[in-house]
C-alpha cells in the first residue's frame, strides 16, 4: 500500500482494478490447469464423461472466487506483518482440515468432489459458482469499505 499512497488513484480504482486483475488471471489459468489433466489421461477420460469434468472444474472455480474475495480483503487491507501471519493461520488450518477428511474418509479430496458432481449434478457446481461470486463481491465491497476509510495520503 506504501506504493500506491504515493499516487493519486481513488480507491474504488484500486480495488477494481485488483479485483479485474484476479478474475482475468482465473479466466486464462483455470483452462491451462485443468483441460491438460482430461487431455492427456487416457484413463481419466474413460472414467469420467466431459459434462462431469466440466462440472468438476466449475466446482472449482467457484471456490477460487470465494478464496479470491478473502485473498483480495487480506491482501489490500492487512499489513504485511499481519497478512503474513493471516495466511500461515489459514493454511495450517486447510492442511487440518484436509488431514482430517482423508484420514477420517480415506478418499483423496478431488474424488470426493467428483462423486458430490456426479451424485448432485450441475446444481453443485452452479451453487459453488454463485457462492463463489457472492464471495468475491462480497471481498471486494468490504475491501473498498475499509480502505476508504483508511488514509491513504500520508
Amino acid at each position: 500500500m506504501a506504493f500506491y499512497r504515493s499516487m493519486p488513484i481513488p480507491v474504488r480504482d484500486l480495488v477494481r482494478s485488483r479485483a479485474m486483475t484476479m478474475l482475468v488471471t482465473l479466466a486464462f489459468a483455470a483452462p491451462v490447469f485443468f483441460a491438460p489433466a482430461y487431455l492427456v489421461s487416457g484413463s481419466l477420460r474413460a472414467e469420467v464423461a466431459v459434462s462431469d469434468y466440466l462440472g468438476f472444474v466449475l466446482f472449482w472455480i467457484g471456490y477460487a472466487l470465494l478464496a479470491g474475495g478473502a485473498h483480495l480483503c487480506v491482501e489490500l487491507t492487512i499489513s504485511g506483518r499481519s497478512m503474513f501471519a493471516v495466511q500461515c493461520v489459514f493454511v495450517a488450518g486447510v492442511f487440518a482440515a484436509l488431514f482430517v477428511l482423508y484420514a477420517g474418509y480415506q478418499v483423496p479430496l478431488a474424488t470426493s468432489v467428483m462423486d458430490l458432481v456426479r451424485a448432485y449434478g450441475p446444481a453443485l457446481p452452479a451453487a459453488s459458482l454463485l457462492l463463489g461470486a457472492a464471495g468475491f463481491w462480497v471481498g471486494a465491497r468490504v475491501t473498498g469499505r475499509r480502505l476508504a476509510r483508511r488514509d491513504l495520503s500520508a
